[in-house]
């Protein structure tokens, strides 16, 4: 049921199912021991994988060392990059804190550290960002749900959404949130399928 794209909703993991899977890989298994109470964290041992598709059905891909949306290339049908996904342990998870990354998660998108936010890709290890002390935030977006979608807000530049452009094979960007969207606002809601 979670892995087809199809045109029925059900075939989009919603936001229980995506917390279902940090669930799964990521918990906090709490035991009572003498008059105190012990917490042992279990930690992930490998990013988790999704494709990602705005709200309009197109597909992330790499291209160029950029990620871009699209339906076609070159004639082909685009699978989408696989994202690799991980909890930012560092920031508060009721905010839902993720990173994401590309290429097995050897390159992590950043909003850079500038006065307006940059959307790039930066080579750092996805697992050294989840394993680190430090907070991240450039590369840490907190998650949205939003019924079947979530958008995910700059933890560094709060007001700033990844989101793509109604045109095809156009880069995936930031945008801050306007009150009157038109037919051509940029798009900032995304399905998640995990990968196969």
């Amino acid at each position: 049921m979670l892995r087809g794209w199809g045109q029925n909703a059900a075939c989009y993991p919603g936001p229980c199912q995506l917390n279902l899977y940090f669930h799964l890989r990521f918990c906090v298994i709490s035991k009572q021991e003498s008059l105190h109470t012990v917490k042992l964290k279990m930690v992930l041992s490998g990013a988790l994988c999704f494709r990602m598709k705005d709200a309009e059905l197109k597909v992330l891909y790499l291209h160029d060392n950029q990620l871009l949306a699209g339906r076609l290339h070159a004639g082909n049908i685009i699978q989408g990059e696989e994202i690799s996904v991980v909890p930012n342990r560092s920031l508060d998870a009721k905010l839902s804190p993720v990173i994401l990354g590309v290429q097995g998660g050897s390159q992590c998108l950043s909003c850079g550290t500038g006065q307006e936010p940059t959307l790039k890709l930066e080579p750092v290890n996805i697992m050294e960002l989840y394993l680190g002390a430090k907070e991240s935030k450039s590369f840490t977006f907190y998650r949205r749900d939003t019924g079947l979608t979530s958008s995910f807000e700059s933890a560094a530049y709060p007001g700033w959404f990844l989101c793509t452009v109604p045109e095809a094979d156009q880069p995936l960007r930031l945008t801050q949130l306007s009150e009157d969207a038109s037919w051509d606002s940029p798009i900032t809601d995304f399905y998640f399928q995990q990968c196969d």
